[in-house]
């Protein structure tokens, strides 16, 4: 099996997402301009339903990074309700 793929219920190879998540710095002065986290959005409010795994972002202070990447590592957040609490 090649990286990034998994075996599906249907015997075909299903392609995983990595990494689902990442950060641009998209100014020298990020204290100013925040940090930009780009995410895929795979999360479905139903077991059986197939995720549609759009992308989204944010930006959030460099001062949040710590608690907010810390929640999402320890899956304590999704990234859907960190862009609710760090997002401006």
């Amino acid at each position: 099996m090649a990286p990034g793929q998994s075996d599906s219920q249907y015997d075909a190879k299903d392609l995983e997402w990595y990494p689902t998540a990442f950060i641009v710095v998209t100014a020298e002065d990020v204290d100013d301009t925040g940090l930009l986290f780009v995410y895929v959005d795979d999360e479905t409010e139903d077991d059986d339903e197939t995720a549609e795994c759009r992308t989204d972002k944010f930006f959030f202070k460099q001062e949040d990074a710590n608690m907010m990447l810390s929640s999402l590592v320890y899956d304590d957040d999704t990234c859907a309700r960190s862009k609710e609490i760090y997002g401006y």
